[in-house]
């Protein structure tokens, strides 16, 4: 899925207040457009200036940053019509906004604490509509439209293709995009689903850009429809725990006394089940495989009505396939469900959508001992927050389930459930050597693992690194793209090293081109076996009594990080003198690292 982002429409008038936003798409039919059209109403024959900006929306904490901003221009036509054309939107979750004008730029931030509520709209002017639009559930949460004293969608059950206005009473509705065609289904802003044939035009048929939207008349005919499943759909295994079946009744009172009846409905052709409510159904203890519903609704004698009005949805439950090790994972297919047998080792750990790298126990070690050739990695992408145990790098975890998908290249493991307490804590990865030109050719065979590429250099490159941005490094067999796709790494706005590195990093792609990311400023820069600081000397190595001296020629004050070999800085510290007191650090082998006078030394560091 891509990212999230809001979008907001910042227009300029010297007219009325009475605009709105009366159709946009949020995600078109086929592939993402360069441009796409937006339908304003207003008052009819005037002009408008403006702008329109995007907000990024990211539950991993960059929602509310203004992403970019393009001016627009027209007149309302004699319907009250304005298209405008602007860069293509990414697609929801996102929320569109009509201001009178906007005085910030792309750094600037609504939601600063990034909590789904508004902070700071200082740069707005009058806010005329606002329409939210989330493309999962946890993300209501998160977009503006209320907020700012428009509407807020809730989720449809997928990512509205088409959003409009009706062409009467400007009530919204969303045509959801699931075959982009005719038969795709309408919501309303509550999710509850109607049907195409209650439009004076099909929405779901296209855009009705430049003319008045389709008209939607409530029907007077009695209807039952199952919401969810849809037909054909094909659930997690966690379905088979519990299933809630949702529909909607319309022109029926549904009760026990005094209604118009009640509904029968039966699973997989069993017996009837008398329902006296509209709840929804929960299902539990289904089987793998294929299910049915049947509902259909009857009068108090148990009768059912004339005309009939019943319904049917067929669905199923997927697999858990079982796989040893995350070699046999990946060799999968995209969309199927596995269950991890072996144990995986955590490489690494982000906030952003509780991401978390993983390796095989099959190419990780207890203590430090060389990573063999022969395990995998991949990416735990867990945006729904499925995962609520902590785990730390080096921790293990068994028993993981979830289901293969892909982002830009990158295949991804979206977790079921949480596998619980770590197997085990400690382990090490030690990165597997590779050259950049095997990496530029057979990346898919090391993505999303640990490996280190020796003395490898930034061709050209100067000040310090920024994020989100690419970087080539040559290590004297290929160029290869460095990205530093991490926000949260210690090394950003640190300078970019200046000489060969051994660096260590995870490796990506996007859309087919290999990419590396470093996690932390250790992976960087701890690696260079040199010493820059005249005289530099320290002793003893391994350190037994808790005390390390360390001599230059200028005994100057230094600064003082240990790392551990996974990267993690465990001290820091200016040191006035010869004596540094490690007695508080754990046995075991560690990084040091030195600077003094802007000089800089890095050793190997063992206590006992």
């Amino acid at each position: 899925m891509k990212k999230l982002y809001f979008l907001l429409f910042f227009l300029i008038t010297s007219l009325s207040f009475g605009q709105v936003i009366n159709e946009f798409e949020p995600n078109p039919n086929g592939t993402d457009p360069t441009d796409v059209s937006i339908e304003l109403k207003g008052t009819p024959n005037t002009a408008f200036t403006g702008f329109i900006l995007s907000i990024e929306s990211d539950l991993g904490g960059s929602q509310g940053l203004v992403d970019r901003f393009t001016s627009v221009s027209g007149t309302f036509d004699a319907n009250g019509l304005l298209v405008v054309s602007v860069p293509d939107l990414e697609n929801p979750s996102l929320t569109l906004v009509l201001v009178s004008s906007f005085s910030g730029d792309n750094t600037t931030d609504i939601d600063t604490d990034d909590n789904g509520v508004v902070d700071d709209i200082s740069t707005f002017g009058t806010i005329y509509d606002a329409i939210g639009s989330p493309d999962n559930v946890g993300d209501e949460a998160s977009i503006y439209g209320v907020e700012l004293g428009g509407s807020d969608f809730a989720y449809t059950g997928d990512e509205p293709r088409i959003i409009f206005r009706d062409g009467v009473t400007g009530d919204l509705f969303a045509v959801n995009d699931v075959t982009g065609d005719s038969t795709d289904e309408i919501y309303d802003i509550t999710a509850t689903l109607v049907s195409s044939s209650d439009f004076d035009v099909n929405p779901a048929i296209a855009p009705t850009f430049g003319s008045v939207n389709p008209v939607y008349t409530a029907p007077t005919e009695i209807s039952l429809i199952i919401n969810s499943p849809t037909e054909g759909e094909i659930l997690a295994p966690t379905a088979s725990i519990s299933t809630d079946i949702t529909f909607t009744v319309q022109n029926f009172n549904v009760a026990s006394a005094n209604g118009d009846g009640h509904i029968h409905y039966k699973v997989d052709n069993g017996n009837d089940i008398m329902k006296f409510d509209i709840d929804p159904i929960t299902l539990t203890g289904l089987s793998s495989g294929a299910h049915s519903v049947y509902m259909e609704l009857v009068d108090d004698n148990h009768t059912p009505i004339s005309p009939a009005v019943n319904t049917t949805v067929n669905f199923s439950i997927a697999t858990i396939n079982q796989v040893a090790t995350i070699t046999d994972l990946r060799a999968g297919n995209e969309g199927e469900y596995y269950e991890l047998g072996g144990e995986a080792i955590v490489t690494y750990t982000r906030t952003l959508r509780s991401q978390k790298y993983i390796e095989d126990i099959s190419s990780a070690t207890r203590g430090i001992t060389s990573k063999t050739a022969s395990g995998s990695g991949i990416l735990i992408d867990d945006n729904a927050g499925a995962i609520t145990t902590t785990y730390n790098v080096g921790d293990g975890m068994t028993g993981l389930k979830g289901r293969l998908s892909s982002f830009n290249g990158i295949l991804q493991f979206v977790p079921l459930e949480d596998p619980g307490v770590a197997s085990s804590t400690g382990n090490t990865v030690s990165p597997e050597v590779v050259t950049a030109s095997e990496l530029v050719t057979n990346w898919e065979n090391y993505e999303s693992e640990l490996v280190e590429i020796k003395t490898a250099s930034f061709v050209g490159a100067t000040g310090d690194f920024v994020t989100s941005t690419n970087y080539t490094i040559n290590d004297g067999t290929s160029d290869l793209t460095f990205r530093t796709n991490f926000s949260e790494a210690d090394y950003i706005g640190t300078p970019i090293p200046t000489t060969a590195q051994n660096l260590v990093v995870l490796v990506g792609e996007f859309n087919g081109t290999p990419q590396v990311t470093a996690r932390a400023l250790a992976d960087l820069t701890l690696r260079v076996e040199r010493n820059t600081i005249n005289g530099f000397s320290l002793y003893p190595n391994p350190v037994t009594n808790g005390k390390l001296t360390i001599n230059t020629f200028s005994n100057a004050d230094k600064e003082i990080q240990i790392f551990d070999i996974l990267g993690k800085r465990i001290l820091s510290t200016t040191l006035k003198g010869k004596e540094l007191n490690v007695s508080t650090i754990n046995s075991g082998i560690y990084i040091l690292k030195i600077l003094e006078e802007g000089k800089t030394a890095t050793r190997k560091l063992v206590i006992k």
